[in-house]
């Protein structure tokens, strides 16, 4: 009697039936294996980043700089390609760190980065193509023409007035320490030392000496660092370079002179100005992945064995320019949610379409007014 489930019959008519119900059996098993094996690779690619898209809020716009209103204009200014920019509070002037073409601006090697001091419409009141340091406060701005080491003292700098906006020549002074700490302490114990020297040596010059902040033409922190004083001004307004020899003497004198925090600019903020507002919340526009094989110690998220792969996000933000009664709309995109590769930063504040608004964006400095 036939234990396979099928009659002579059928063995006649098909004789390969049984192996057909076996390789059933086989396809069966192997779709289920690739089901789970497909289910497993999603939940992993999940748990490892991936998100799904979401749809754009705003299709019809474009990136920046095109703008949604065709009766607004959003162009750049020519040769100003910004690597640093510091607004001179109680003007309208600012410092700016530059190269005049995007050949020189995106080659590290390329040299000296020309300094300006510029207004809000990006208008160059003062320009150095050479190698310069700049210190500033709220009076005026010190230029000295870097020298690397073959620096006569005294030496002579160039000074902005900020309130007239006149440029004159000044001399700098080196200053000099009554006697060393280290001579001063030779004999001496205890924790008086600096009290005694103090005692001994401080004075009115010493106790109102002030340092002036340098402005960064070479980089720009990211995070607050400690800076130390290049340049030192006295009540009258006279200028100070720090003495040849230090050893702590002169902090301990000054000690208001030592250093200070740099707070890191302004210009790195994603929005900062009255006039552009992120005017949607953002989405995630695409999902991107990195894989490869991972031959160094690291521990990828991720990681299975010697072989890694994880996703990352590209976002959408929406942003909006407001000129009295008239605006136009534009889309960046970023890594992280509400957090722009492209930083804005109004120079100037603008109340009707009749204005032209400036703005610091993408290291350009761009205008916005009616075509």
């Amino acid at each position: 009697m036939p234990t396979d489930g099928f009659n002579n019959e059928d063995r006649l008519l098909n004789p390969n039936m049984p192996n057909t119900k076996k390789n059933k059996k086989k396809w069966i098993i192997g779709l289920c294996l690739l089901t789970v094996l497909c289910i497993s690779l999603v939940v992993f690619i999940f748990k490892n980043g991936y998100r799904l898209p979401q749809r754009d809020k705003h299709k019809q716009w474009q990136l920046f700089p095109n703008g949604s209103n065709p009766a607004i204009l959003i162009s750049p200014l020519d040769s100003l390609y910004v690597f640093a920019l510091e607004p001179m509070l109680g003007t309208d002037l600012f410092l700016v760190s530059f190269q005049s073409d995007s050949i020189k601006f995106n080659d590290v090697n390329s040299g000296v980065r020309s300094f300006a001091i510029i207004d809000h419409r990006g208008k160059v009141k003062l320009r150095y193509d050479n190698d310069v340091t700049v210190s500033y406060d709220h009076q005026r701005v010190v230029i000295t023409v870097t020298a690397y080491g073959q620096q006569k003292s005294p030496f002579y700098c160039d000074i902005y007035d900020l309130s007239s906006q006149k440029i004159s020549r000044q001399v700098v002074s080196e200053i000099k320490l009554p006697q060393s700490l280290s001579s001063f302490a030779k004999g001496l114990v205890g924790d008086s030392i600096t009290t005694n020297y103090n005692i001994r040596f401080q004075n009115s010059f010493f106790k109102n000496l002030r340092g002036l902040k340098s402005f960064e033409i070479n980089y720009s922190p990211s995070d607050p660092t400690e800076k130390g004083y290049l340049i030192y001004t006295d009540p009258t307004g006279k200028l100070y370079s720090a003495p040849a020899e230090r050893d702590g003497s002169f902090y301990a004198l000054c000690p208001q002179c030592e250093g200070y925090v740099s707070l890191p600019p302004a210009f790195n903020h994603i929005i900062n100005g009255t006039n552009i507002k992120q005017s949607d919340s953002s989405i995630i526009d695409r999902s991107n992945f990195r894989y490869g094989i991972d031959v160094g110690f690291s521990n990828h998220q991720g990681r299975v064995g010697i072989f890694y792969l994880n996703a990352y996000q590209t976002w959408l933000m929406y942003h909006t320019i407001t000129m009295g009664n008239k605006s136009t709309s534009f889309k960046t995109e970023g890594g992280t949610k509400d957090q722009s590769y492209i930083n804005f930063y109004q120079l100037n504040t603008v109340k009707n379409e009749q204005d032209t608004l400036y703005i610091l964006a993408d290291d350009r400095i761009w205008q916005v007014r009616q075509r």
